[in-house]
C-alpha cells in the first residue's frame, strides 16, 4: 500500500497551483481597497515575479551547464548529467523565459515545469484579477474557467490517447519522464493544470468576503469529523490509480477519461478544501502541526531545495559503480539521505543567491525590505488585518 500511494500520489502538486491561485485571488483584493488596479501594472508584476524567481533559477542553471558536467566520474554518468548539461547549453533560453513545459525532450532541469506552468497560471490569473472588478462577474468567469479547465483535461486524454493518471515506470524514471506522451501533454502543460490555479483563485475571493462580512467558523464545528476525513480520502483515490498499474491491454479511452473527468476534479476539492480549513482554523490539530515553528527553516529554503535537489540525485545516478537494493528499509535510506542532502545542498543557495537578491527586488522596487521572521497566514489574523483597516 505504501508504494501505491508513492507512486498514485503525483496529484499532490496540485496543491501548489491552488496556493498560488489564493494568495494571487486574496493579494489583489486586499489590495483593491488601497490603489485601484489597471492593466498597465500587469507587465510590471510579472516583471517583479519573474526578477524574484530567476536569480537562483539562472545561477543552478549555470553550475548546471558548466561545473556539474565535469564534477565526477561514473558508469552513467553522460547518461545522467553530461546530456542534461549538453541539453542546457542549448535551450537554456526556454527555461529562463519559463515555456519550457511547452517544449518536449528535453533534458535540462525537467523538473522545472512546475515553475513555468505555475508562472503562466499567474500571469493569466493577474489579467482576471484586473480585468473582473464586480462579485457576479468574478462567479461567473471563475465557474466557467473551473469547467473548461476540468473538459480540456478530457479532451487532450481523447485526443492524444494518455493515460488515466501519470505511470512510473522504471523506464520513464531514467529519463525524467521526457518521453512520456502523459507527462508532456498532460502533466505539466499550464492550461492542462488551469482548473486547479481557477479553484485557489476562487478560494481567494471567498475568504476575503468572508472576512469582509465577519464570517463566524464557530457555526461550522459541526463538520468537523468531515474534514478529518479529507486526507484519508485523498489517499483512498490515490489507491484508485493503481488500477491502471496492470500487466494487461490499456483500459478503453472512455475508462481512461472518465477518471480524469471525475478523479482528478476530486483531488483538487479535496485538497482545495483542506486548505481553505487551515486557512479558516478549522481543526486544531491540522493547524498545529501546520504552524509548527520547525517548518520555517524548511519553508525559506524550498525554493532552492526544488531547484538543486535533482543535481544530487543525477550525481548519486550517474557515480554510482554497484546495484542498488530494492529492499524497503534501503529505499527508504536513500530518499531520506536525498532529502536531507538536498536542504543542505540548498543552505549556501539560498544564504548568497536567493536572500540577497529577494531583498535587493524589494528594496529597488518598493524601497522596502522584506521581514525575515515567520509569518502565519491565518484566518484570525487576515480578519484582524481586516478590522484594523476598516477602522
Amino acid at each position: 500500500m505504501f508504494y501505491q500511494v508513492f507512486l498514485n500520489g503525483t496529484p499532490i502538486i496540485q496543491v501548489f497551483f491552488i496556493i498560488t491561485g489564493f494568495l494571487l485571488g486574496y493579494k489583489t483584493r486586499q489590495q483593491s481597497e488601497k490603489i485601484t488596479l489597471s492593466l498597465k501594472m500587469i507587465p510590471k508584476l510579472i516583471f517583479l515575479r519573474w526578477i524574484r524567481l530567476v536569480p537562483v533559477y539562472a545561477f543552478v542553471l549555470a553550475i548546471i551547464s558548466t561545473w556539474h558536467r565535469i564534477a565526477w566520474t561514473g558508469p552513467l554518468w553522460h547518461l545522467a548529467v553530461v546530456e542534461e548539461a549538453e541539453h542546457c547549453r542549448q535551450k537554456f533560453w526556454q527555461n529562463l523565459l519559463f515555456i519550457n513545459n511547452y517544449f518536449d525532450n528535453t533534458q535540462c532541469m525537467p523538473q522545472t515545469w512546475y515553475v513555468s506552468a505555475d508562472t503562466q497560471l499567474y500571469c493569466l490569473g493577474l489579467i482576471l484579477c484586473v480585468v473582473l472588478k464586480t462579485d457576479a462577474s468574478r462567479k461567473v468567469v471563475i465557474s466557467f474557467l473551473m469547467v473548461a479547465g476540468v473538459v480540456i483535461q478530457g479532451i487532450v486524454t481523447y485526443v492524444m490517447d494518455l493515460d488515466g493518471a501519470l505511470l512510473v515506470y522504471p523506464d520513464s524514471i531514467i529519463n525524467f519522464f521526457i518521453n512520456d506522451p502523459t507527462f508532456n501533454n498532460m502533466y505539466k502543460r499550464g492550461h492542462t493544470n488551469l482548473s486547479s490555479f481557477i479553484i485557489g483563485l476562487g478560494m481567494g475571493f471567498l475568504v476575503y468576503h468572508l472576512i469582509k462580512n465577519n464570517f463566524n467558523v464557530q457555526k461550522y464545528k459541526k463538520y468537523l469529523w468531515l474534514y478529518k476525513y479529507l486526507i484519508p480520502s485523498f489517499v483512498a483515490l490515490s489507491l484508485l490509480s493503481s488500477v491502471f498499474f496492470r500487466d494487461a491491454p490499456r483500459y478503453p479511452i472512455y475508462v481512461r477519461i472518465a477518471y480524469v473527468l471525475l478523479i482528478k476534479p476530486m483531488f483538487t476539492i479535496i485538497l482545495a478544501l483542506f486548505l481553505l480549513g487551515l486557512i479558516l482554523r478549522f481543526d486544531e490539530l491540522y493547524c498545529g502541526i501546520m504552524e509548527s515553528k520547525y517548518w520555517t527553516i524548511t519553508g525559506r529554503l524550498s525554493y532552492s531545495t526544488y531547484l538543486v535537489h535533482a543535481i544530487l540525485i543525477r550525481s548519486c545516478l550517474g557515480s554510482h559503480e554497484t546495484l542498488l537494493s530494492s529492499y524497503f528499509i534501503h529505499l527508504i535510506s536513500h530518499c531520506v539521505s536525498m532529502v536531507v542532502g538536498s536542504f543542505l545542498l540548498a543552505i549556501p543557495v539560498w544564504l548568497l543567491i536567493e536572500a540577497p537578491c529577494s531583498q535587493l527586488v524589494k528594496l529597488i522596487f518598493t524601497g522596502k525590505k522584506i521581514p525575515m521572521g515567520r509569518k502565519r497566514l491565518t484566518y484570525v489574523k487576515l480578519k484582524r488585518q481586516m478590522t484594523i483597516r476598516k477602522h
